[in-house]
């Protein structure tokens, strides 16, 4: 029988590592971006025929046993579909975001309720692009990867308020970023609520030393948005 190659990978790389104002962050994009990667691997392992065979293998990397150095181009022997590395590369990121989501609502005050919800759904379906392609070999694989590339189809997001003082291009995460803003989209008491929000990650304990910028006064003065935030606490 013929082999069929197919090669995927997912975007932004570039951009979701040069965001980073601090070690931290660098490490935590890092960590992101090979734990996706690797449970695109393991969920290629997954699928077997009626004889219990394994009907895909991962050719490159040669090893993703570790969630760490996992690369982002993963080249696979078999008819991989783009639905079954996109439905993992989905669960995998949508994992991530409602772990951090969960431990943040348990830290926050019972009351307000955080009105939030809306930015990250939209962040669990508009982060990533997942790009697939076919060959009889590794090399036209790969030489079709790159034009699918070159013809993206990329939806980005559009926010109210204020953009985070990191990147620029994102919506400031706080827990009434969602709220209706009757004195215009960014006010006093959205620049209030984020600095407590901030200055309350600063004071726990598990997330090691200053988790945001501070200016002399102790005031949070680093507003970041969701994936920021994410990598953060990753």
């Amino acid at each position: 029988m013929t082999t069929i190659f197919t090669v995927v990978t997912f975007a932004p790389v570039q951009s979701f590592i040069s965001a980073s104002r601090k070690l931290r962050d660098l490490y935590g994009s890092s960590l992101l971006l090979s734990f996706l990667a690797k449970t695109i691997a393991d969920d290629v392992g997954t699928w077997k025929n009626a004889d219990g065979r394994n009907l895909f293998s991962v050719v490159s990397p040669a090893s993703s046993d570790s969630a760490r150095g996992v690369p982002n181009i993963l080249v696979i022997a078999g008819d991989y579909s783009l639905a079954q590395g996109k439905a993992a590369l989905d669960r995998a990121w949508a994992h991530v975001l409602s772990k951090c989501k969960h431990w943040l609502e348990g830290k926050l005050p019972k009351q307000p309720e955080p009105v939030w919800d809306r930015s990250w759904h939209a962040r669990q379906t508009h982060a990533w692009e997942f790009f697939h392609a076919q060959g009889a070999t590794i090399q036209e694989a790969r030489a079709g990867l790159a034009m699918r590339k070159q013809q993206r189809d990329w939806r980005a997001l559009n926010w109210v308020g204020e953009s985070s003082t990191l990147s620029g291009t994102d919506a400031i995460c706080w827990p009434g970023m969602d709220a209706p803003r009757p004195h215009g989209p960014w006010s006093r008491e959205a620049d209030e609520g984020c600095r407590t929000f901030m200055k309350s990650l600063n004071q726990e304990d598990v997330l090691g030393e200053v988790f945001s910028g501070e200016s002399r006064l102790g005031d949070a003065e680093e507003q970041i948005s969701i994936p920021e935030l994410v990598k953060r606490l990753v």
